[in-house]
């Protein structure tokens, strides 16, 4: 995709460049008295990035530029604006026909915002016959997630219509006494879910392997109403022995995890942990940057039929970081405000809160928008967003302020802000010594590389090291 805010950023930085110059300063000069570094100064004269507002404005104090500079950036961030909002109207219209080609069952390629399939952006750069070949891969993985969730529709409506006949409900929904220990089995994974939050992944894997084979004993055992309520269990003890997986980069034995989970999800019932598993899958296919099958298993996950609120706000987030990763960058608001909005009207109805879904609320969304930002090559907007968040979540949410440190240091090192970034890897690495995770380790791992491209030697290898203390500690 060219880049047509490109000649208004060469025309700001060549503006910076010369007012810098009559001036008598040095780039680095220039960054000490307006209080960023000297890369910040340099990456802005280049054009390759536009720093923030606050930068312009105060190189335009420093600079007595009269409000040239103020003025060149708030042109520059109109552009964006429009940009982006075109984007989203294109978005819009690729996934209206995407959703009506699913539900028409109709096997055709999915248009873009010129009626060709869907290719990622490097696509043309390799010529038109990889294009298609990408292309045809992209329909047979859609396929394959609309083979998947039609097969759930079905289980979930079968289920619906057999409960409607015989007079009762569901049996996920159903009023059957619990079988016996299913109580203690289900509190012992809400203090392991908790636990984790804490210390990590690794040191409460063990027990939750075991709690899984007893629970998976259990049911082998059940019949009738009791089945369904401990299938219902097995299957979020499935879902969370899969994310601890995920968390200590063991991706294989994730998906198999990820696939048990969904099998007694349907068996179950229950599409609130069908759509979670899609999401989770679709997450899983996102850290291994399979953009195809991303997208395609979180368009399944917000298809599902009579989810609550908070299962498809995380099934939107989720689908707005896979879009961002396979070029469509114009859904990723779109469908981050659509979860956003899911989520207040989740906040209204707390009963319908999937227990596995206890830490979601409203500025979770915050977060996805800073990962999906990052993705879209937006570190600017992803560092504020991250800080943000950062800011106001409590100092007891260990795990999930060391991950969104280790993201704060990708982002400024996306924005060539060499200091800031060091900043944040510091903080993100006292963090994951106390509640290790891969997650951390590979953000930092892509910081150190980014800032070295940038110039800036000395704090990329240093953030380097900081990636492999975290590998060395053992718990990786």
């Amino acid at each position: 995709m060219a880049d047509d805010l490109r000649p208004l950023r060469l025309a700001l930085g060549d503006l910076l460049r010369v007012l810098r110059t009559d001036a008598g300063l040095t780039q680095k000069q220039l960054g000490e008295r307006v209080g960023y570094a000297r890369v910040t100064v340099a990456t802005a004269e280049s054009g390759h990035r536009s720093p923030t507002k606050d930068f312009w404005a105060r190189a335009d104090v420093e600079l007595a530029a009269d409000g040239r500079l103020v003025g060149g950036y708030d042109q520059l961030h109109a552009a964006r604006v429009q940009r982006d909002r075109q984007r989203v109207q294109r978005a819009e219209a690729d996934r209206a026909a995407r959703v009506a080609q699913w539900r028409s069952g109709a096997a055709l390629p999915e248009p873009s915002s010129d009626g060709t399939p869907l290719a990622l952006p490097h696509d043309a750069a390799r010529g038109n016959d990889h294009g298609d070949e990408r292309a045809a891969a992209v329909r047979q993985s859609r396929r394959q997630a609309d083979t998947e969730r039609e097969g759930v529709v079905q289980d979930l409506e079968h289920r619906e219509v057999a409960g409607r006949e015989l007079g009762v409900v569901s049996p996920a929904r159903d009023s059957a006494e619990a079988p016996r220990g299913s109580s203690e089995l289900r509190d012992t994974l809400a203090a392991l879910r908790r636990a984790e939050d804490e210390v990590g992944s690794a040191p409460v894997l063990g027990v939750t392997l075991s709690i899984t084979r007893l629970t998976e004993t259990l049911l082998r055992a059940a019949a009738g109403p009791a089945r369904q309520k401990l299938l219902g269990l097995a299957g979020q003890h499935s879902q969370f022995v899969a994310w601890l997986y995920k968390d200590l980069g063991r991706h294989d034995l994730a998906l198999g995890w990820y696939r048990r989970c969904g099998e007694q999800a349907r068996e179950a019932g229950d599409p609130d942990l069908v759509s979670t598993v899609l999401s989770m899958r679709s997450h899983l296919s996102w850290s291994e940057r399979d953009a195809r099958s991303a997208v395609a298993l979180a368009e399944g996950a917000l298809l599902v039929p009579g989810i609550a609120p908070v299962v498809r706000s995380q099934a939107a987030q989720q689908f707005a970081r896979a879009l961002a990763m396979a070029g469509e960058a114009g859904g990723i608001d779109r469908y981050l405000d659509l979860a956003e909005d899911l989520a207040h009207q989740a906040a209204a109805e707390p009963e319908r809160i999937p227990p596995w879904l206890y830490f979601h609320d409203v500025s979770r969304v915050a977060v996805q928008r800073g990962v999906a930002y990052v993705e879209a090559g937006r570190g600017e907007d992803a560092a504020r967003v991250l800080q943000a968040w950062i800011d106001r979540t409590p100092a007891e949410h260990v795990r999930d302020r060391g991950w969104n440190y280790g993201r704060l240091a990708l982002a400024h090192a996306m924005s060539a802000d060499a200091e800031a970034a060091l900043e944040a890897a510091h903080r993100a690495v006292d963090i994951s010594l106390r509640a290790p995770s891969a997650h951390t380790a590979k953000d930092l791992r892509q910081s150190a590389r980014l800032l070295r491209r940038t110039g800036a030697a000395t704090a990329a290898d240093e953030v380097r090291q900081m990636a492999q203390a975290i590998a060395k500690d053992g718990s990786l």
